[in-house]
């Protein structure tokens, strides 16, 4: 048996049909924030308060240093926290919210970020954006899973996750690459 720490993910650099698409909404001139909200599960669940307190948490970012802002929802958002969420941006100069239109901007969105705020219920958002080696911080959410706190925990541990609190700084740490540890060890 072969244990990994997250999802087995192996992100792909974005088509050229992607580049093409989203390249007119950064400025090169500024640093990248990504903006991923995942939705409801059975261990984490959004409330209006905690909605409040993300985007209060963003505003404090924001107001220290201009940055392109680029949101990405799941299918699993729910309306109220995409309502929220869409309406807050709209305010926001330097916003794109990708609105289901067009190709699928995820790979351009891990490729261009500088930093990365994802919300505590996906896993598999914070491996993909763990692949890049890029800052990443999670956002809590109202509940609790043992399993997501042990993720949490050796994520925090070998310095790939920050818990987000309204503060970004760049740091380096070894990028997750699970898949291709897996890969070795089933090959060998």
């Amino acid at each position: 048996v072969l244990e990994t720490l997250g999802a087995l993910v192996n992100v792909a650099p974005p088509s050229e049909e992607v580049i093409k698409a989203y390249e007119s909404h950064i400025s090169p001139y500024k640093k990248t924030l990504v903006l991923a909200i995942g939705g409801p599960t059975k261990a984490y669940f959004y409330t209006p308060e905690i909605i409040q307190n993300l985007i209060h948490h963003l505003d404090r970012v924001l107001s220290k240093a201009p940055m392109n802002l680029l949101i990405t929802f799941s299918r699993r958002t729910d309306s109220a926290t995409k309502s929220s969420i869409l309406q807050w941006a709209s305010k926001i100069p330097d916003a794109f919210v990708w609105n289901d239109f067009g190709p699928n901007p995820y790979s351009f969105f891990l490729e261009r970020g500088d930093f990365f705020v994802v919300t505590q219920d996906s896993i598999s958002m914070i491996c993909d954006i763990s692949f890049t080696g890029r800052p990443v911080y999670v956002a809590k959410l109202q509940g609790k899973h043992r399993r997501f706190e042990k993720f949490f925990q050796e994520m925090a541990k070998s310095g790939r996750m920050r818990w987000f609190q309204g503060e970004l700084e760049l740091w380096k740490y070894k990028p997750l690459r699970e898949v291709y540890r897996i890969a070795s060890a089933i090959k060998n």
